[in-house]
């Protein structure tokens, strides 16, 4: 792996090589004795805050063509972060566009089309998710017209004047569906056959269940800054295999495969509060965390069944270690990935 020592009483910029960024890591050590507080940046990508700050990417993605209007470029860049894979929680919470971006980067078709709706909103269009028959897309309201764009699938529909069609357009034609698909590449095959089926068609000619939902007001920010105690270290993008423990997956569930790792470690003897909002995966060592009120052993059968649980850990967490403890969170290794050289840039104060 990669590792820099930052010193706490700066801003911090490296430029870092890496021989083997398939198989590397970044690790950021604190070799002093006071705590750092600061927020990174690796190759121009940092933890974001906020939907707005996810809508800026997607709205600066370079153009597929001359023109490419935004809402397609929102429907791209969902698809770029977000793969399909059973989520860790069916809460809603789960569905806010920066946990999903930032930390698993999976989740179901409804958890892409409601962070379509949240990015199209902050760029001033509004959106709203359908749910179908086993299956939920997302549709945009752009002048005066309702387009349906599937990041699940990776596909939208045209209408016979070329228009991007909407749920109720294909409703009333479902053969749109086999006949007027427009494939976002690269496409897996599981969603280029997918997306022009029978079984798809379906979807949408059953109309007796398909309904249009309104998104809840948008997700408040998650301010999001490291601390890292002296004598702690953070490192990932980290296979899953790089914890002991696998608490939310087993070989069946395809997540695993689809996700990485951010590794806190905390020093022996270190109290104090992880104010990051990534969703936690798995905590070894000796000691205990708090969330929520309650207080569970490192180790203990509680700990693994709040793991375990459709709502995890997700935002800050009260740590108190005994002897050392390595805090491993998911993060989206489609977001943060090493190059052959990596710009990594760490802000913070006190750095007090």
């Amino acid at each position: 792996w990669l590792s820099r020592t930052v010193d706490a009483a700066r801003d911090a910029a490296f430029a870092v090589p890496c021989p083997d960024p398939r198989g590397g890591c970044l690790e950021v050590s604190n070799a002093g004795p006071a705590t750092a507080r600061f927020t990174l940046r690796l190759n121009g990508r940092g933890f974001a805050q906020s939907a707005e700050e996810l809508a800026e990417e997607a709205a600066a993605l370079p153009a597929d063509y001359p023109g490419e209007p935004l809402q397609r470029k929102v429907w791209r860049y969902t698809r770029s972060q977000v793969v399909l894979s059973r989520p860790v929680s069916r809460r809603p919470w789960y569905n806010h566009p920066c946990l999903l971006a930032n930390s698993t980067g999976f989740g179901w078709c409804d958890d892409m089309a409601s962070m379509n709706c949240f990015l199209w909103q902050q760029l001033g269009y509004p959106g709203r998710c359908w749910y179908l028959t086993g299956h939920v897309v997302s549709e945009v309201l752009v002048a005066g017209r309702w387009e349906m764009y599937d990041s699940d699938m990776g596909v939208c529909y045209l209408r016979p004047d070329g228009r991007v069609a909407g749920v109720e357009a294909l409703m009333a034609n479902p053969g749109l569906v086999r006949s007027s698909a427009l494939l976002l590449r690269p496409q897996s095959l599981r969603s280029a056959r997918s997306a022009q089926t029978e079984a798809t068609e379906a979807i949408y000619a059953s109309r007796g269940d398909n309904k249009p939902v309104q998104l809840p007001q948008q997700p408040a920010p998650l301010p999001f800054r490291f601390v890292l105690p002296g004598g702690g270290r953070i490192r990932f993008p980290l296979p899953p295999g790089a914890a002991a423990t696998r608490e939310h997956y087993g070989d069946e569930a395809g997540g695993a495969a689809e996700c990485a790792l951010l590794e806190v470690r905390v020093p022996r003897g270190w109290s104090g509060t992880l104010p990051m909002p990534l969703i936690l995966h798995s905590v070894e060592g000796r000691g205990e965390i708090a969330w929520e009120g309650a207080t569970y052993p490192v180790g203990s059968s509680q700990l693994s069944a709040l793991l375990r649980s459709w709502s995890p850990p997700h935002g800050a967490l009260e740590v108190r270690s005994l002897d050392g403890l390595r805090c491993f969170y998911y993060v989206n290794p489609r977001r943060f990935r090493l190059e052959a050289e990596n710009d990594v840039v760490l802000r913070g104060a006190g750095l007090e």
